[in-house]
């Protein structure tokens, strides 16, 4: 992953250690960068094929990021969606009749 990508999918050093991946777990489990472009596994591709949540989560994605990756709306809830988000999913799929009263 070039840095240009990097600036795009917004991976900052914040990110990736919120995520418990820093740089020295990633070297520890054998995935650095270089072997992962060679692996020929960018964000995009693993995007693309479809990454698990906690893939997704391992790789630092931020929730916008996942989101916009195409995650259904079950694999949300699976994930541990909050309350308030499931309650809120319930109101616009009964066209918001819920917001009103």
């Amino acid at each position: 992953m070039t840095v240009a990508e990097m600036t795009v999918v917004e991976r900052t050093m914040l990110e990736r250690i919120m995520a418990g991946m820093t740089m020295l777990e990633r070297i520890m489990a054998g995935m650095t960068m270089l072997e992962r472009i060679m692996a020929g596994m960018t964000m995009l591709e693993r995007i693309m094929a479809g990454m698990t949540m906690l893939e997704s989560i391992m790789g630092g994605m931020t929730m916008l990021e996942r989101t916009t990756g195409g995650m259904t709306m079950l694999e949300r809830i699976m994930a541990g969606m909050t309350m308030l988000e499931r309650i809120m999913v319930g109101m616009i799929q009964n066209n918001t009749n819920k917001l009103n009263c």
